[in-house]
């Protein structure tokens, strides 16, 4: 059995890696194209110079707080008066400052005596920034990433922006959208990349009538289904593997290096991609079975792909409270999510795992009704 497997596997790998359309409209599109409109999106920052050094105002001093930031080349710039959120808005969107940081006085004796058993609230830091200038977003972007890296080595002793006041002070909200705008694009060059292989995996070989010859031999039908999925599996994650490598080499040149990826974040969001990839090659299969010519099956995936564009699209259109956790676990719409959350670093990591198995679950009810339809013959013959 897994001889015919492999060897079914084998022939239609053989079949795509010989037509060279193929492999440039699904390994080399997908990623040419992402890293193109993503460094496009980023050369507008190229007109809005700034200075290299980012321009940080503290209020209350923390003296730990200030050597974090010094030890990573950043001075803040501190003061202990008040200010208001009229005065905030007006210094950032000025570009007298890329972000301003409010500490609760006596910051570093509140964490050193916060203790999380007691139910209290942690000291909270205050971090206002403006999401329509890229380098004031990147700072901030840059600062969160330095307090939560500095909030695990003390037991999360602290929160960050953890109010329900307004901390983004911007009223364009251009670049946020930009970056919710990424899933989008991801899950379009992937569905680009499925669809040019799916209708002619089953669809192909009903024109061609090879599908009944093959069916005739000692091939069960079990057999079949599992090595076309087998091959187009592989095929979907090497385009998959196409946009992430898009992904990591223009996400730089979006934010104009203003934004910069963790190792962690890319990976995690390498995995998120290779999983949704899976989801959606098998759900195209299904849906490409149903035809009886590649043209037909082609048709019939359009609507299919517009839904998967629009699920994507549901970030850019709501913000998604952090307690609807049973939202990870819808397919397609998970993984707009775990994306977005990725390049705004506001990813969970329990999020993450939920939506990596949820993905592969429906993957494996897909892949079942896959080899189900294989086994009819109305459906293979329209008897």
């Amino acid at each position: 059995m897994k001889n015919r497997i492999l060897q079914i596997a084998q022939k239609e790998l053989v079949r795509f890696f010989s037509d060279k359309r193929l492999l440039i409209t699904v390994l080399i599109l997908p990623g040419v194209l992402l890293y193109i409109l993503y460094s496009i999106m980023g050369m507008s920052s190229l007109f809005n110079p700034h200075n290299n050094e980012p321009l940080i105002m503290g209020i209350n001093y923390s003296k730990s707080i200030d050597t974090l930031f010094k030890s990573k080349g950043i001075d803040i710039f501190w003061s202990e008066d008040n200010i208001e959120q009229e005065d905030i808005s007006k210094d950032i969107n000025s570009g007298k400052y890329n972000l301003i940081m409010i500490l609760p006085q006596n910051f570093d004796d509140k964490v050193f005596l916060y203790d999380i058993k007691t139910g209290l609230k942690a000291p909270n830091i205050e971090l206002f920034y403006s999401s329509s200038d890229n380098f004031s977003y990147g700072v901030y972007y840059q600062a969160c990433s330095i307090l939560v890296s500095y909030e695990e080595t003390i037991s999360n002793s602290f929160d960050i922006n953890n109010e329900t006041i307004k901390y983004d002070v911007s009223e364009q909200k251009t670049n946020m959208q930009i970056i919710k705008l990424l899933p989008t694009l991801i899950m379009t060059m992937l569905c680009l990349g499925c669809t040019s292989v799916a209708p002619e995996s089953i669809a192909g070989e009903k024109e061609r009538g090879t599908i009944a010859t093959i069916l005739v031999t000692p091939i069960k039908r079990s057999e079949f289904a599992l090595g076309k999925l087998l091959s187009l599996t592989i095929i979907a994650l090497l385009s998959g593997f196409s946009s992430t490598l898009g992904v990591l080499l223009s996400v730089p040149k979006l934010m104009n290096n203003t934004i910069q990826l963790s190792i962690q974040q890319y990976i995690l969001l390498a995995i998120i991609i290779m999983s949704t990839v899976i989801v959606i090659i098998s759900l195209l299969c299904v849906i490409s079975t149903f035809a009886n010519t590649v043209r037909e099956a082609t048709s019939s995936l359009m609507p299919i792909m517009l839904l998967i564009t629009i699920i994507s699209a549901i970030p850019i259109l709501i913000n998604v409270p952090d307690n609807f956790i049973w939202i990870y676990f819808v397919p397609l719409l998970n993984s707009a999510l775990s994306m977005s959350d990725i390049f705004l670093n506001e990813y969970n990591h329990i999020y993450i795992i939920i939506n990596i198995i949820s993905n592969i679950v429906f993957t494996g009810i897909i892949s079942s009704i896959f080899t189900v339809m294989l086994n009819s013959e109305k459906v293979l013959f329209n008897k």
